[in-house]
């Protein structure tokens, strides 16, 4: 017997039309963590009703994401008021998917049968086509409003927008300079305290009284030197980052000022005007991966690059933005310091009695693995096995690879050649329009095809 929201979730407080809704069907998906329940409801259902709901199964039942699918009864009214309630559902989408609340901003909404053309005051709409944000509102719209529309998003971007935008940009230069000069006047003075000490002692070292050699360097001269001797400084002026970590995957179209901490990937650059380069470089954190830029001189751009490249780690601060040529959120750094690096830590097997590894698959086995033999090999002899088992699908192209391993570096270890076979179950036919020839031969493999990727429910 179907039952109503309110009668399952008696611990749910808000007081809205969703509490009434009858409950037809729910699935969990575990591998994506998400909860899935269908309603069929005889009143209208408001976007804040939605999220109110969504909230609560998320909380409740620690899940990624609550999907709901509404159907409405044939005696229920519904009030088509999509342009009247735009900002909340715009607001909506944005917390659900954080990275539409910069390009929905002030974008209107225009209506003409079917179709929807949301025109954005900010060039997005080929990002939110690429991510599928246009079917993700068409499923709200559905939801709420009992109507099918097609979703577009349409760039109208006016001079005036333009005109607003660049000096929106003029007024964060000037206040990312006011605020790198506060920083850098901070920097100097801890430098002045830090470093005073090292200058005397040095000036000790030198045994010479103020001013009594010309060439003697002189204090500030002496702070520059002890500077560039010591410091990871490799971009920006001050190397004392004070502001918390921030993980890349938490980065989103809100954030603004943000200090990372991780190892380049990949770098490149490209010279601009004005005898300046731009450096790029992508920057793994262990939660992500995000391209980080910096603008430097050219007399200074190979050996900063070089310093970036060769850094074990880097730490720097600066601003995420969305950037619209690539179509994705940026940082532009402001300082860029070199560090130690995380030390990666090898896995071991340090168990007693080592385990023997009976069902282990290689590149060869194609959809299944992408580790060369030798490189498993390799693996088992550092962990101390004595014995492993290669048992690839259908194939044995990998026992040569093993052969010669065992040749040049371990011939204590000893390795058992198997395969993953395919057999024909008795019961089924496997000849089909047979004509007395004989079956005890040499045949082609036979081929089946299925009608998708998986042979456990594509039949």
């Amino acid at each position: 017997m179907q039952k109503e929201v309110k009668e399952v979730f008696n611990d749910y407080s808000e007081l809205n039309n969703i509490t009434d809704c009858i409950i037809t069907n729910i699935n969990l998906f575990k591998k994506s963590n998400k909860l899935e329940i269908y309603l069929t409801s005889k009143k209208q259902i408001k976007v804040e009703e939605l999220e109110s709901f969504q909230n609560f199964l998320v909380n409740k039942f620690a899940v990624n994401k609550a999907i709901l699918e509404i159907t409405y009864d044939s005696s229920a009214e519904i009030e088509n008021t999509i342009e009247q309630d735009w900002e909340s559902i715009a607001c909506y989408m944005a917390k659900k998917e954080p990275l539409t609340k910069a390009i929905l901003t002030n974008s209107n909404l225009v209506i003409e049968n079917n179709n929807i053309d949301i025109e954005l005051k900010v060039k997005g709409a080929d990002f939110l086509r690429s991510k599928k944000f246009d079917k993700g509102l068409e499923h709200l719209i559905s939801n709420l409003y009992n109507k099918k529309y097609t979703v577009k998003y349409v760039d109208k971007v006016t001079e005036e927008d333009i005109k607003k935008y660049e000096e929106y940009l003029k007024n964060e230069e000037k206040q990312a300079f006011k605020e790198l000069e506060r920083q850098a006047a901070e920097a100097r003075a801890e430098a002045m305290k830090e470093d005073r000490k090292k200058v005397e002692e040095r000036e000790a070292a030198l045994n010479v009284k103020s001013g009594e050699y010309a060439n003697v360097p002189k204090m500030e001269e002496l702070q520059k030197q002890i500077a560039d001797e010591n410091s990871p400084l490799i971009y920006g002026r001050n190397a004392n980052l004070r502001n918390p970590l921030t993980k890349i995957i938490d980065i989103s179209p809100d954030t603004v000022k943000v200090c990372l901490e991780g190892e380049v990937i990949s770098s490149d650059s490209r010279e601009i005007k004005n005898d300046k380069v731009i450096i790029m470089f992508n920057l793994y954190d262990g939660t992500s991966t995000i391209t980080c830029k910096a603008f430097v001189e050219k007399a200074k751009f190979k050996d900063t690059m070089k310093r970036i490249q060769s850094a074990k780690g880097l730490k720097l601060d600066g601003n995420a933005a969305y950037d619209n040529f690539a179509k994705e959120i940026t940082v532009m750094a402001n300082t860029i310091i070199e560090t130690a690096g995380n030390p990666k830590k090898k896995r071991m097997d340090n168990s007693d009695e080592k385990r023997v590894e009976l069902h282990m698959h290689t590149q060869m086995s194609q959809m299944d693995a992408v580790t060369a033999c030798s490189d498993l090999l390799k693996r088992a002899v550092s962990w101390g096995w004595k014995s492993i088992a290669i048992t690839d699908h259908g194939v044995v192209q990998s026992f040569p690879d093993a052969h010669k391993f065992l040749g040049k570096a371990n011939p204590d270890l000893k390795v058992l050649y198997g395969v993953e076979a395919y057999f024909v179950p008795d019961k089924d036919p496997s000849v089909f329009y047979a004509k007395e020839q004989p079956i005890d031969a040499e045949y082609c493999v036979l081929d089946l095809e299925t009608t998708g990727i998986s042979f456990r429910t594509e039949k």
